[in-house]
């Protein structure tokens, strides 16, 4: 059977171990040399993260391009993960693109051959169990956030407005919590005025996003990121995350040296 191989690693995992570009390859040449397989080619996508539809990555572009171009009778990858981590996605994938050209699908972590019944049930088993997973930390990642904001704590960057304060350390993820959020003098005025043009939250705006963007502009108040000039979704942020941060105190006047907040939220 010819082979196209597909490895993908992302922004993250390139300072990690585990999927390495170098990696992939070679598991791929093992695995095709094991079967049989007449490598034809591997497509890789660099920097890419899952989360990024197939026909949206420079690599998944070409390998779609190139099964429709009759150019593989199997795809082969170190992991399903490499290809994608939305079951229905993974689905469609092997309904529309592999079944509809009797290409077959090889996952060599998972020992997932597609040319079975018994290979498509458990690709269906592992996709939804990926997906059920993935929204579990999901829902623990925002639960942590909530609580954290709640009582006044950093939870990765500083909101814009906000300066942190006191000790810090880092959860599972890497991320800086801990530290206690306190109203920045200089900037949560800023905050404050963008409500303002706003209106009222349970009303329809008074101002659109390009509007009260202008009108920074025209009053001389930098951007979180210290340009000249607000983005749109740098005021939706403001917007959108002010309600859970009303609750946070004035900066005491006796102090210790604070991080000024650079987030856009």
């Amino acid at each position: 059977m010819r082979a196209l191989g597909y490895i993908r690693v992302s922004t993250e995992e390139q300072a990690g171990q585990g999927h390495s570009l170098a990696l992939q390859p070679d598991m791929i040449r093992q695995w095709c040399g094991l079967f049989g397989h007449t490598l034809v080619d591997v497509v890789e996508d660099r920097g890419i993260s899952a989360g990024t539809a197939l026909h949206k990555r420079p690599g998944g572009r070409e390998l779609l391009r190139r099964l429709r171009a009759g150019e593989g009778d199997v795809v082969v990858v170190y992991r399903l993960d490499r290809l994608f981590r939305n079951a229905q996605h993974g689905l469609n994938f092997v309904r529309d693109e592999l079944d509809r050209t009797g290409v077959a699908l090889q996952s060599i972590s998972e020992k997932v051959d597609t040319t079975t019944a018994v290979g498509k049930f458990v690709l269906t088993i592992l996709m939804g169990a990926a997906e059920y997973e993935r929204d579990l930390v999901r829902e623990r990642t925002r639960a942590t956030q909530q609580s954290l904001r709640e009582r006044g704590r950093v939870y990765g960057t500083t909101p814009y407005g906000c300066v942190a304060m006191g000790g810090t350390w880092s959860d599972d993820a890497g991320r800086v919590v801990g530290q206690s959020l306190f109203r920045d003098p200089a900037t949560w005025p800023h905050r404050e005025l963008i409500m303002d043009l706003r209106g009222p939250h349970d009303g329809p705006a008074q101002m659109s996003l390009d509007a009260i963007a202008d009108e920074l502009f025209r009053r001389g108040i930098r951007a979180p990121n210290g340009g000249k000039r607000w983005q749109k979704t740098s005021v939706s942020r403001v917007i959108n995350s002010h309600g859970g941060l009303k609750h946070i105190p004035p900066m005491p006047v006796v102090h210790e040296a604070a991080v000024s907040g650079g987030e856009q939220a």
